[in-house]
């Protein structure tokens, strides 16, 4: 068993969050969590979900064109039998 964890390592003005199952485009995931994120704020699917994030840092950035790129969190690659693998948004200095 292998269930994904996301957990954001800053505030965000906006993320967005969607999971699904196998080989889903962004557009055909289920949108789990849109609005402002504070840091370690997390989500979590269910087993054998990916779940994947965007995100954007300051409020008056364009979640549809400034967004960081979407990444995913499979639960199929190299996670311990009912051990949550973490995953962080990736930090700009």
């Amino acid at each position: 068993m292998s269930y994904p964890l996301l957990r954001i390592s800053e505030n965000n003005s906006h993320v967005e969050v969607r999971k699904g199952r196998g080989a889903q485009r962004w557009e055909d995931m289920e949108e789990i969590f849109n609005g402002p994120a504070t840091k370690d704020q997390e989500w979590s699917g269910g087993e054998g979900e990916k779940l994947s994030a965007r995100r954007c840092k300051w409020p008056n950035d364009n979640p549809c064109n400034d967004i960081s790129i979407a990444y995913s969190v499979t639960g199929l690659s190299g996670l311990d039998v009912g051990k949550p693998r973490l995953r962080v948004f990736p930090v700009q200095r």
